[in-house]
């Protein structure tokens, strides 16, 4: 990923040879070592990369630093309700 000058990663662009290019048609993977390599496909979506980037260097910033770090779960499709519904009550 290719990142601006306010810090955020620059959409479908990638550096080849130095150079940047575009390409609409790649995967986003953020990866680490913890000790070993470790690699997660985040998917098609830059802002959603960026975010899971920036989510990933805090907690192990946390662990870094002593700091427990619980995994919260995504509510399921299931468990959430419309935002008119929300609105109303």
């Amino acid at each position: 990923m290719v990142f601006a000058a306010n810090g955020r990663g620059k959409p479908n662009v990638i550096l080849v040879k130095g150079k940047e290019e575009r390409h609409p048609e790649g995967q986003y993977y953020i990866e680490w070592r913890d000790p070993k390599r470790k690699r997660e496909k985040v998917g098609t979506d830059a802002a959603e990369a960026d975010t899971r980037r920036r989510r990933n260097e805090a907690e192990l910033a946390a662990i870094n630093h002593g700091i427990a770090v619980v995994a919260k779960s995504a509510p399921d499709a299931s468990s959430r309700r419309p935002l008119i519904a929300a609105i109303e009550e």
